[in-house]
């Protein structure tokens, strides 16, 4: 039978096929290497159909919604669609509107592209209404990551908060600008928790197989 398209899509799974080992800035945001090599596809990946991602409780505003894959060697590229909408998610546009955000260059004969080709889409969302992502499955591929970050109200960019880190010996040391909540986790999806006593600089010997930080503003 027909896939429902409509319906939020679960079951995806991790691949890393290509490991460039390059760190990249996206929209003002550092994008690690083990993020922007690794990428998420539906299983199965079947192509015509979509992975439908529905995104609550952001503050009306207007977003940039950047979206990027790091494979270089998907020489389909990348597609998808952002739109703001309801709950339901009727008004998906028809076509893709994000443009190839892979790490193969198609208008260059497919040149692989190391530090990626992120693309952005800059949305108003109005209070009650969803931001809603389709990543539209080609069999080949997938979606590396989003980011998601509000703009001022007067259309300049909102300086981002960014989490800097450096090696020291054996040693991390983190580090961050302002008011924020230093926060870390075993996995990239939680439970998140803060660390205690936390100020910038922040020293930390790492012990196990990964640790994850982030900063609440």
């Amino acid at each position: 039978m027909p896939r429902d398209l409509r319906q939020l899509q679960l079951g995806q799974t991790a691949n890393n096929p290509t490991k460039e080992g390059a760190s990249a800035v996206y929209d003002g945001v550092l994008v690690p290497a083990i993020v922007k090599d690794d990428y998420l596809y539906q299983s199965p990946d079947t192509a015509g159909t979509e992975v439908l991602m529905r995104f609550a409780g952001l503050n009306p505003g207007t977003y940039n919604v950047t979206v990027f894959e790091g494979r270089t060697t998907d020489g389909n590229g990348r597609f998808g669609k952002v739109w703001v909408d309801d709950i339901n998610g009727k008004k998906e546009p028809a076509a893709q509107n994000t443009g190839n955000y892979s790490g193969v260059n198609l208008d260059v004969n497919g040149v692989p592209t190391p530090v990626g080709q992120p693309r952005t889409v800059t949305v108003e969302i109005k209070a009650g209404e969803y931001l809603w992502f389709a990543e539209m499955e080609d069999n080949s591929g997938g979606i590396s990551g989003m980011i998601i970050r509000g703009l001022s109200s007067t259309g300049s960019t909102a300086p981002p908060r960014k989490l800097g880190f450096a090696r020291s010996g054996s040693n991390l040391i983190l580090s961050w600008e302002g008011a924020a909540t230093l926060e870390s986790a075993d996995e990239a999806t939680g439970p998140w928790s803060a660390v205690t006593g936390a100020t910038s600089p922040r020293t930390v010997a790492p012990s196990g197989t990964r640790k994850f930080y982030r900063l609440k503003l």
